[in-house]
């Protein structure tokens, strides 16, 4: 391996350090947003016969730490669980898409490409307790799959549904645009949680 690929590696490592398997999004909206861009496990699950309700899309709510979450299962690294922390949106079991609450979050154009069926809301209240059956290291083990070298590149050929960034904290620093990689894969090692990710490093002007 080159130098110059080694030390992008290991820089992008460093981001990761001490990464368990949360995510908080800043905000309700963000947190809708990829919710509703995130069905591709759903349609994965409908293509093979085993379900996948288009018209259903679940959005659970943890009342004892105040979060709507999303748990998205990894063969190779236990669950990813997306979050965020806010007050409930609503006291409804059931809203539907047009529902002025959704409305308050979502623009007219982001509600046309979001929403294919009669896509309806539930907001069931769970209590994830997977992590508590875990031993005490959370940690995630990050692995550069792919690295590219152009934003072109990038979206191309990964065509990412969800796409992450961890903005630099210095100007002169690029920032660092992920992709998790959920091609499933049988874990080489029983007592080691890996997670694959494909990235690019985007110098802003």
């Amino acid at each position: 391996m080159s130098d110059e690929l080694k030390k992008k590696i290991n820089k992008v490592q460093d981001h990761f350090e001490n990464f368990s398997n949360y995510i908080e999004l800043y905000d309700f909206r963000s947190f809708l947003l990829f919710t509703l861009t995130s069905q591709v496990p759903t349609n994965i699950l409908a293509q093979i016969g085993l379900g996948g309700n288009k018209e259903v899309i679940n959005i659970p709510y943890n009342p004892i730490f105040k979060m709507y979450y999303q748990k998205i299962n990894l063969m190779s690294a236990g669950s990813l669980v997306i979050y965020v922390k806010t007050d409930p949106i609503s006291d409804e079991f059931i809203l539907v898409k047009d529902d002025p609450i959704i409305k308050n979050f979502l623009n007219p154009n982001e509600m046309s490409l979001a929403f294919r069926g009669k896509e309806k809301f539930l907001l069931p209240k769970i209590s994830d307790c997977s992590a508590f059956d875990a031993d005490d290291n959370y940690n995630l083990t990050i692995k550069v799959d792919d690295l590219f070298h152009s934003l072109e590149s990038f979206l191309a050929v990964n065509e990412p549904n969800l796409l992450f960034v961890i903005e630099s904290k210095d100007k002169s620093e690029p920032d660092l645009l992920f992709t998790f990689n959920f091609i499933p894969e049988m874990p080489s090692r029983l007592d080691k949680k890996v997670l694959k990710i494909d990235v690019f490093y985007y110098y802003s002007d």
